[in-house]
């Protein structure tokens, strides 16, 4: 997969005080003095929590909101103490442990403020965003439609939190292969963040990244990279305004884990385009920074190591890109599901380093493998799945198993043709790999006829090229 987990983590800090401050003016005069003092000390660890967030000492917040929890039995900071929790969680990769923390805090938000209240707004698009990362996306697609729904009837589209719901939608439909909703509800995003927040936040860096993932999905590379460039300018632009003050490590940590997602995604383009040593270069400085930022062993990391395997498997460097893959896949069968499309990619990746040694068998099993957890995942026909097929085909070429191959090969065009159109680029190798299948079991003029497509396709891209 070309994919690359975009985020770090998501701890919203600005949302925090004010959380408290908005929970404590609920609280109960018929408290008992226990109970009073119980709210008071969870209050406490709450707020020095947050503090230990904000100077990014999340293992010593972890703790501490771990035992406001437990003071906490049904304090009036219950809420935000639960959020913050799954704020750490969320920020360490722990998904898993973050989703029924959300869930519980927006449920109390619920009770007290209704079920289209204005507030609700930065839970719901946290756990849309929560479910994207979990590849939930039928949860994740619903908690942004109402975080957009919420936006729109108070009138709130033009502000941070309606920005941010658009932002979610686009980037689930991506995520299922849509790309033209992608890019609709992306362009509205950036449109509300370019309006509202300085020309160098990162979350415009942000979504120009995402806006890329777009054209790189349909072979646009050269598109692709100008966008993520576009998008390091405004974090560097970010990164020199916060320099010279302490308080602002944190926000400088935050600014590089974007900067080392963009730069991965970056050196996947610069390969694709066949500028390996760059891409390698670009790779490797993307791995330092996010193993700075998030830490060894976050799965924002490990999806560095995976972009730094494919270009030194490009490079034909198949054991240091092995190596790379290992510490990737160590860590996301820490942080994700075995049917987790990160696995998934994993494995293809894998099958692909196994097909380059000549181990046929174990390339093919591996692919299968792959493929059942992309198929099971999206029923519907996805890019990816088309690339996959293809792979597979190759396997069954190079075992000489031409009638499964060529039934795989019929069934990726299928698919890459209804995902990328019947005269994309991307189908000549598929179409000319088929065709080679067919002539072997003399199927002539299917082949031929391949073959005249695959010609008309790239002699329409030379015009368009010389226009």
């Amino acid at each position: 997969m070309r994919r690359v987990a975009k985020k770090c983590g998501n701890v919203s800090l600005w949302l925090i005080p004010a959380a408290i401050q908005l929970a404590a003016a609920f609280a109960a005069d018929t408290a008992t003095p226990e109970s009073k003092l119980d709210s008071h000390r969870a209050a406490e660890s709450n707020r020095h929590g947050v503090a230990l967030v904000e100077r990014g000492k999340l293992s010593e917040a972890e703790s501490t909101f771990r035992s406001a929890l437990a003071d906490c039995e049904n304090c009036v900071a219950l809420g935000s103490i639960l959020n913050n929790l799954g704020e750490v969680y969320y920020a360490t990769g722990r998904f898993s442990a973050a989703g029924p923390l959300y869930e519980r805090a927006l449920a109390l938000r619920e009770a007290k403020e209704g079920s289209d209240a204005l507030v609700l707004l930065p839970l719901l698009n946290n756990l849309a965003l929560l479910y994207r990362e979990t590849a939930d996306y039928a949860r994740a697609l619903r908690f942004a439609e109402r975080a957009r729904s919420i936006a729109e009837l108070h009138n709130a589209v033009e502000t941070a939190e309606g920005g941010t719901a658009f932002a979610n939608l686009g980037e689930i439909e991506q995520m299922q292969g849509d790309l033209a909703g992608a890019r609709k509800w992306l362009r509205r995003a950036l449109s509300i963040r370019e309006r509202l927040l300085s020309p160098s936040d990162a979350l415009i860096a942000e979504t120009l990244s995402d806006l890329a993932l777009a054209d790189r999905a349909e072979g646009r590379f050269k598109t692709a990279a100008e966008l993520y460039r576009r998008a390091l300018a405004v974090l560097q632009a970010a990164s020199d305004g916060k320099q010279g003050s302490a308080q602002n490590d944190k926000a400088l940590l935050a600014v590089l884990k974007k900067s080392g997602v963009v730069l991965s995604n970056l050196g996947q383009v610069e390969a694709e385009q066949g500028h390996l040593k760059e891409a390698e270069q670009i790779a490797r400085q993307s791995v330092a920074d996010l193993e700075r930022a998030c830490g060894p062993q976050h799965p924002s990391t490990a999806a560095g190591y995976v972009n730094l395997a494919k270009i030194l498997r490009y490079r034909r460097r198949f054991d240091e890109a092995g190596q790379a893959l290992l510490h990737a896949q160590a860590i996301d069968r820490q942080a994700f599901a075995p049917d987790h499309p990160r696995i998934a990619n994993d494995l293809s990746l894998q099958a692909a380093l196994a097909f380059d040694r000549k181990r046929y068998p174990e390339a093919e099993k591996l692919f299968q493998q792959s493929l059942a957890i992309l198929s099971c995942r999206f029923p519907a026909p996805q890019i990816e799945i088309g690339r996959l097929t293809a792979n597979l085909a190759e396997v069954y070429v190079r075992e000489k198993r031409f009638p499964e191959a060529a039934s795989a090969f019929d069934q990726a065009l299928t698919i890459l043709e209804r995902t990328l159109g019947p005269d994309n680029a991307e189908l000549v190798p598929t179409m000319e790999h088929y065709s080679q299948v067919l002539r072997a079991q003399q199927d002539f003029a299917k082949a031929a006829s391949l073959e005249a497509r695959a010609m008309k396709i790239r002699v329409t891209r030379t015009l368009k090229r010389a226009a």
